[in-house]
């Protein structure tokens, strides 16, 4: 039978590991997306992996094959996540891509968080549909809902 001390060293370590976020970007790295990392980084006590980006020369210079290739891509980044942050003043420039991000992360049961706009406009249907919850641009609403969504 288990010690308690073995028990609490075991709940201790399981909540020190970090958590795996894709962070929607549409491929093109938004002062937002990088606003959303810095806010992401400066909470306290949370640890976290930025599972988003792309690789230098894994991506073809042939505008066909990349439409091919960045799906596959975007699965293996996002079936490593542990949740999908999807900032909603991107979606707005990025249909297609952001799309294809949530369509691949409801693919693979990841739970979508999406922040809204700091522009006030209202957040897209088809991310409001796909969302476990729709937060705002603060440390506080942001930690909370992936705390709350995305497990380890």
């Amino acid at each position: 039978m288990p010690r308690l001390a073995d028990i609490v060293r075991s709940i201790s370590s399981i909540n020190h590991k970090p958590l795996s976020i894709f962070i929607s970007h549409a491929w093109d790295f938004h002062s937002e997306y990088l606003r959303l990392v810095e806010l992401l980084y400066s909470i306290k006590d949370f640890k976290w992996h930025n599972c988003t980006g792309y690789q230098c020369g894994l991506i073809p210079e042939d505008i066909d094959m990349f439409h091919d290739y960045l799906p596959g891509l975007l699965k293996d980044q996002i079936r490593s996540a542990h949740c999908v942050l999807i900032i909603t003043d991107i979606y707005m420039d990025n249909e297609y891509w952001i799309q294809k991000e949530i369509d691949i992360a409801l693919e693979l049961n990841k739970p979508v968080i999406a922040i809204k706009s700091q522009f006030f406009t209202p957040v897209p249907a088809i991310i409001e549909q796909a969302a476990k919850e729709i937060v705002e641009w603060t440390p506080e609403s942001i930690s909370s809902a992936i705390r709350k969504h995305c497990k380890l």
